[in-house]
């Protein structure tokens, strides 16, 4: 090597123990540990810089221009038998998993062009079907068997002292699945696809200036349809859902007001979306028109579409602390933050004789902080249906308010919240009517560091009617629930900083219900207890 370059290969094998298993690998012979899967990664990764005149120099700078290649393959199985077995390692071996994955990806970061800076980066990679036998081959003889490879290759460009970027990601792939009948040799069903992906990005900031800023950005992508391209191929972060996508958006900055106006569109197979929203911001006050349209098909048919929603809208949301700083500070009535959203449009059916119905939504919240703690209080009501002759309205009329207040005292927290909700149909086939309301008081402790607990007493009930079969029901609830999160202490204990560890007690205090049918009251009355041990942790 040159001086300032870096080779490091490593072998990695990462595995972690249950309990008397022994794991082996399709790929690399038998190796003595407990683990349902046991990835093997080969890396290589080189770090080389050059300066202005090509020579290669040490990569110290943060942009001095570095490269990477990187290896890995991996066998997802784990085979078990045995351990006290002394034939074990002659006998048949099952996994859990046979999936083979091996790829080789490539990056070249903050190398220099004639009018900036700009990177590179591509890899292939390959999953297929291992010959090992596995659980659901031995009990169905699944003779299934699925390989596919895909290529990739990107750059960004930063140009201008990095004032406009644009990126280019073009990946090709290739798959081919078989399905052989186990009880009928010959019998076989093989398919083959090929598909590309292709995604660009711009951002161009046209005006940076202290009290004027205008920005533009923008995605556009296309993926086909038989398009099955993998992490090497295909860049994390990007969209491979087969369709076409667009989403632009503009950003403007102007005597202390902030503007968006943003536009998307997505075509898919089975859905599409398109959304066009703007939203201004100005000392406290913040405003937002959009409108959306969905579209969805049959999942048997593509080209017969089910639904379509076409929803306009507007947000309005004030903070008083910003709007008027001398009248929110004097009296506690005013809340911190107000929202208000409404909603109107309609959704259509491709048949029968009522194919559009109509839909509106109203949300709002309030927000207040004083010295006696937090209050929030919200509002939603959702209406979709239709209005038939001499019926009226005949559709679904949805309602919910909830209101909380939590107060602090140091690491103790107390909370209060009480909610309702009205759930209601009118349609003549399928009328029915369901209200619950609840209420619950709750306790914490939580310090930065140590054992957390919390606990809380709640009291539920809930009446229901179904007018078309006579039915109603009526259930009532108080429940306790206590919960100790011992996470900082195994952390300490293992020296594992992701390791976590919960444990939750329910019990019901009180739960009874009496439901009513057309010919008999039926009424039950028990008390439960559960009881949650939570312990997660990687197996490495």
């Amino acid at each position: 090597m040159r001086p300032g370059g870096r080779v490091e290969l490593s072998w990695l094998f990462i595995a972690a123990a249950s309990s008397c298993l022994l794991a082996t690998s399709a790929s690399a012979g038998e190796v003595p540990f407990c683990v349902q899967e046991r990835p093997q990664i080969l890396s290589l990764d080189t770090g080389v810089s050059s300066d202005t005149n090509g020579c290669f120099a040490p990569a110290q700078p943060a942009n001095a221009g570095s490269y990477e290649l990187k290896a890995e393959a991996s066998d997802g199985g784990a085979y078990w038998f045995e351990a006290d077995d002394p034939g074990a390692r002659r006998r048949i071996s099952l996994t859990t998993d046979a999936e083979l994955n091996r790829a080789i990806t490539f990056r070249a970061q903050h190398l220099t062009g004639a009018f900036g800076e700009f990177e590179s980066h591509g890899g292939v990679g390959r999953i297929e079907t291992s010959d090992a036998v596995t659980f659901e081959r031995l009990q169905w003889a699944d003779g299934y068997r699925e390989d596919s490879t895909a290529v990739g290759v990107g750059a960004t460009e930063k140009l201008f002292d990095g004032r406009l970027t644009v990126g280019t990601d073009l990946s090709w792939s290739t798959s081919t699945s078989r399905w052989a009948d186990g009880g009928g040799p010959g019998v076989a069903e093989i398919l083959s696809r090929a598909g590309a992906a292709r995604w660009h990005k711009l951002e161009a900031k046209i005006f940076d200036g202290p009290d004027f800023k205008w920005s533009i950005a923008g995605e556009v992508s296309t993926v086909d349809k038989d398009y099955r391209g993998n992490a090497a191929a295909r860049p994390l972060g990007l969209l491979s859902l087969s369709g076409e996508r667009n989403d632009w958006r503009s950003a403007l900055s102007a005597f202390g007001a902030d503007a968006v106006v943003s536009i998307q569109h997505f075509a898919g197979q089975f859905f599409g979306r398109d959304a066009k929203q703007a939203q201004i911001d100005f000392k406290g006050i913040s405003a937002t028109i959009y409108d959306k349209d969905l579209q969805r098909r049959s999942f048997l048919d593509a080209t017969q579409w089910t639904s379509r929603k076409q929803i306009d809208g507007a947000t309005l949301e004030l903070t008083p602390t910003q709007l008027a700083p001398g009248l929110a500070s004097s009296t506690a009535l005013i809340p911190q933050l107000v929202s208000a959203t409404f909603e109107t449009g309609h959704v259509d059916y491709p048949t029968g004789p009522d194919a559009r119905e109509g839909v509106s939504t109203f949300e709002a919240l309030a927000q207040w902080k004083t010295m006696l703690g937090d209050t929030t209080a919200t509002y939603t009501r959702e209406r979709q249906g239709r209005n038939a002759p001499g019926v009226g309205f005949s559709g679904e009329l949805d309602q919910l308010m909830d209101v909380s207040h939590a107060i602090k005292f140091g690491d103790w927290r107390f909370s209060a919240g009480a909610d309702l909700v009205l759930l209601g149909n009118t349609s003549v086939e399928d009328q029915f009517a369901d209200s619950a309301v609840s209420g619950t008081f709750s306790i914490r402790y939580a310090p930065t560091r140590g054992p957390k607990f919390s606990a809380s007493l709640g009291r539920s009930q809930d009446e229901f009617a179904f007018d078309a079969l006579s039915l109603s029901s009526r259930s009532k609830a108080t429940t306790l629930a206590v919960s100790l999160d011992l996470t900082d202490f195994v952390q300490d204990r293992l020296n594992r900083r992701d390791t976590h560890l919960t444990l939750q007690y329910r019990h019901q205090l009180h739960e009874s219900a009496v439901s009513y049918d057309a010919l008999t009251p039926e009424e039950a009355t028990r008390n439960t207890d559960a009881l949650l041990v939570s312990f997660r942790t990687p197996l490495n």
